[in-house]
């Protein structure tokens, strides 16, 4: 790209000076329709205005990812200047890395939230249980009495009168 700035040097387009096969193929556009033009007709604006000035303005590299739904692409990109006025850009073609990402995240997810629903079971499970563990405690500190003499057992399994056991 031949940088095109305004007045106080902020790029506002570029033309584009030559582009490799690995462009046509990654971006769908041919050589022959693209080269001579301006950026601005080629490409939207968000892709390349505010990377180009960054690069401009600091003379570092700047790489990004980004998917390009015309093009049903995700692309990384490296650009920098090799001299005054001009950037360079290098496309790669990420696609079936970042579907391979995306895939796993979605993965990812579902197992958490797989992992989120048994925590609650368990935790649930765990309060039943002590509940249980509750009542039978309760239960065995209650004194077994014989419904119909109303004598009480004792921990040898003897039946006493009431007040012999309190004594």
């Amino acid at each position: 790209f031949q940088i095109i700035t305004d007045e106080h040097n902020k790029p506002t387009d570029a033309v584009l000076l030559a582009v490799n096969p690995s462009f046509e193929r990654l971006t769908g556009l041919r050589a022959d329709a693209v080269l001579g033009k301006t950026a601005h007709d080629v490409l939207p604006p968000s892709f390349w205005v505010h990377t180009y000035e960054k690069i401009l303005l600091t003379s570092q590299p700047v790489r990004f990812e980004s998917y390009r739904q015309q093009f049903d692409r995700y692309i990384e990109v490296t650009a920098f200047c090799p001299k005054a006025g001009q950037c360079a850009t290098i496309i790669g073609d990420i696609s079936e890395r970042k579907r391979a990402e995306l895939a796993i995240l979605k993965i990812n997810e579902e197992l958490e939230e797989r992992v989120r629903l048994r925590t609650a079971e368990l935790e649930s499970q765990t309060h039943q249980l002590q509940k249980a563990l509750d009542n039978i405690k309760v239960l065995g500190g209650l004194l077994p009495i014989c419904a119909s003499c109303k004598k009480i057992r004792d921990d040898e399994g003897y039946w006493n009168q009431l007040e012999h056991y309190i004594q």
